[in-house]
């Protein structure tokens, strides 16, 4: 049985997972996307520890369900912030290699 440990290891399942996120992301927040450089950005880091990805399957109904808790965060911090424009690229989501034994995203909302 593959987990969601197994994605975030393969490099390149991630990489399509995030983009997916991000994609699904800008369409929830349904914000007008400036082609201006950014001039702010708020970050928040996400911790993903290895037991949770490690004891949740890796199915299309696990992934959506972690594609909305990161959209919720994002969400947010859009409202906390009283962000109405973003500037593109929108929203970057990254994921650098796992540090001990969790992953840290780092989502951010350019603005």
């Amino acid at each position: 049985m593959q987990t969601q440990q197994d994605l975030f290891d393969d490099e390149v399942a991630r990489s399509q997972y995030l983009d997916y996120v991000k994609q699904k992301a800008l369409k929830t927040f349904d914000l007008p996307i400036d082609s201006d450089p950014v001039e702010k950005y708020v970050t928040k880091r996400i911790i993903l520890p290895d037991l949770q990805l490690w004891s949740t399957p890796d199915t299309a109904q696990t992934r959506e369900a972690l594609a909305n808790e990161i959209i919720r965060t994002l969400k947010e911090q859009l409202e906390s912030n009283a962000i109405t424009r973003l500037c593109s690229p929108g929203v970057e989501l990254v994921v650098p290699p796992r540090r001990g034994k969790q992953y840290v995203m780092f989502a951010s909302i350019c603005y």
